[in-house]
């Protein structure tokens, strides 16, 4: 019976490890405000277009998001802007990559963006979904925030912001962030290592 047993065990361990894809995991480091300015090329507001699936290496599948450039903040963007996402759906095959950046088409987003090599005009969102604010305004007043969630909470009200104005809360382990966007932008220019 343990034979028996064993078998259906180890052939259906041989079997699965047929049709499966090998899979990796990694890990990203919570980044704060100076390191995600320091690791990206290019820092914009910018509304996303629509994402088209297209095979990666190997069974991977890639999203091409257009970018719509409002505001260059950091860096020299050119013309035509688009960032390379990992995961999507192509031919009925789906790939999920957690923490990767969403870039919802048509929702007005600050992005840390890292240049892609040997690809004019291409990029990735810098520290995965650490790098993409969405920005949303407030009704009342119309003051334009910074949003950002790691996790599923919801976006908190505008009143929940850090105690300490030095701290923006970036690279705190804190799933969600709300910060005036002008209060951010100005913090991330100030970052910027002259002549950048």
């Amino acid at each position: 019976m343990r034979t028996a047993t064993f078998a259906c065990a180890l052939a259906s361990a041989i079997c699965s490890s047929l049709v499966s894809p090998v899979g990796s995991a990694a890990t990203v480091k919570l980044l704060t405000l100076a390191e995600l300015v320091e690791a990206s090329d290019l820092v914009v507001l910018a509304v996303p277009g629509k994402a088209r699936a297209m095979r990666g290496k190997g069974p991977r599948v890639l999203r091409r998001v257009p970018l719509e450039v409002e505001q260059r903040v950091t860096g020299t963007a050119p013309a035509a802007v688009e960032v390379v996402l990992l995961g999507g759906e192509l031919d009925g095959v789906g790939t999920l990559v957690p923490g990767e950046a969403e870039l919802p088409a048509g929702e007005p987003s600050l992005l840390f963006l890292e240049a892609l090599p040997g690809e004019p005009g291409a990029y990735r969102v810098t520290g995965l979904a650490q790098g993409r604010f969405a920005i949303v305004r407030d009704p009342a007043s119309g003051a334009r925030f910074a949003a950002r969630t790691l996790g599923e909470e919801a976006v908190p009200p505008p009143g929940d912001l850090p105690d300490d104005p030095d701290d923006l809360g970036v690279g705190r382990p804190r799933t969600c962030l709300f910060v005036p966007l002008d209060l951010l932008l100005d913090r991330i220019r100030a970052l910027v290592a002259p002549g950048r």
